[in-house]
């Protein structure tokens, strides 16, 4: 416990990677706060931690961090862990609330049956990806998760949380979407970090070596297909052909990032995009561009999105984004099917435009977090 605290006291289950995403970063802001609200949580995750600045903060905040996959590369391998440890994990420590953070109906299903036959009864189970607009190939394997994990979900009191309808529909079992039994909660954001600031916007341009006349488009996600970062690329060579004083920053990790690097190549942009990596600091990047580029495939809600409109930055954004995700006027949303052309005139007409800050107020972190505390102390009187 935290200096002798009594609160409530919450694991917080992640069956994925944990990199530096929206789930992690949605992790670390609600963590952050409930803490000083005297609400204990600890976070394990049935893959592994790639990111050493998550683990770090889980860690100086008093929480702990608990690794159930010793098999980071097999995924049957990996599941047998989850089921091996994870009983053994909940009768060694004693939570009054297991959040499900849930990227897989099938890994879900899994870990719902576990928490039945261990007699857990107060969960949470928060989606976190759509499988709304994938492609064929990707749709159909999700189908199939679906049809092996959605069976296994039942037989326990749940409270079901989303970021969007398009994320609900995806994960839970279509009877609890159609009944309407979904609470939905947007990812949080520190609004007040991500605040316009002109001495850190000149501070950032002149670390990347941007010229005061050029135009920074920045895209954030994984390396990864539903960011649709080759469509991103097609994208910044239109608009160079309109506009030659123009510039890309790509900002993450992840698979697909040698290819893409290849592409920029084959295109001739590799002195005009910088591949910056991840960073813990997104909020002064962020102060760099001029707009904000977000054309993915299908997302849950899109909280890159959400950070690029608390900077006071326009974006582009397809219509495969949630209309949640969109909060101000300057964000303007394009049809995946528009031609690369099209997208670039749109990006090249934008500007910054004012926008009341009352807009991100759902989205707040004091306010999400106050939230996420009021389902935490209705589930712990049952």
């Amino acid at each position: 416990m935290i200096n002798g605290m009594d609160g409530l006291r919450v694991l917080h289950l992640y069956h994925d990677i944990l990199e530096n995403g929206g789930v992690e970063n949605f992790l670390l802001n609600v963590c952050t706060v409930l803490r000083a609200a005297g609400v204990y949580c600890d976070v394990t995750t049935t893959a592994f931690a790639s990111n050493d600045y998550f683990v770090d903060a889980i860690g100086e905040m008093g929480y702990g961090y608990y690794q159930l996959n010793k098999n980071k590369k097999n995924f049957v391998k990996g599941c047998r862990d989850t089921i091996k440890r994870l009983p053994a994990f909940l009768r060694a420590h004693r939570y009054d609330i297991v959040h499900v953070h849930s990227c897989s109906p099938i890994q879900s299903g899994i870990i719902m049956r576990i928490l039945r036959r261990n007699g857990v009864r107060r969960v949470i189970h928060h989606a976190h990806l759509s499988s709304e607009n994938m492609g064929a190939s990707l749709a159909f394997k999700w189908r199939i998760k679906r049809l092996l994990g959605v069976p296994l979900m039942g037989g326990i009191p749940v409270l079901n949380l989303s970021p969007s309808r398009a994320a609900a529909r995806s994960l839970f079992p279509a009877k609890v979407f159609k009944a309407g039994k979904v609470e939905y909660v947007p990812n949080a954001v520190d609004t007040g970090k991500f605040a316009f600031d002109e001495i850190v916007r000149a501070n950032m341009r002149q670390e990347l070596g941007i010229g005061v006349e050029e135009i920074l488009v920045g895209h954030v996600g994984r390396f990864d297909v539903p960011k649709n970062h080759s469509f991103t690329m097609d994208v910044f060579y239109e608009m160079l052909r309109r506009r030659p004083a123009c510039r890309l920053v790509l900002v993450g990790e992840g698979a697909q990032e040698a290819a893409i690097r290849q592409k920029a190549a084959r295109l001739g942009l590799q002195d005009k995009v910088i591949f910056y990596g991840a960073t813990n600091e997104m909020e002064r990047l962020l102060q760099a561009f001029d707009v904000f580029l977000f054309p993915s495939l299908f997302e849950a809600l899109g909280i890159a999105a959400v950070e690029a409109q608390a900077a006071g930055l326009p974006c582009v954004a397809s219509t495969n984004v949630p209309r949640q995700a969109v909060l101000c006027e300057s964000t303007i949303q394009l049809s995946r099917a528009c031609p690369a052309g099209e997208w670039a005139e749109a990006i090249l007409k934008t500007r910054r435009a004012p926008f009341d800050p009352a807009a991100l107020k759902a989205y707040d972190i004091r306010t999400v977090a106050a939230e996420m505390q009021g389902f935490y102390e209705s589930l712990s009187v049952f």
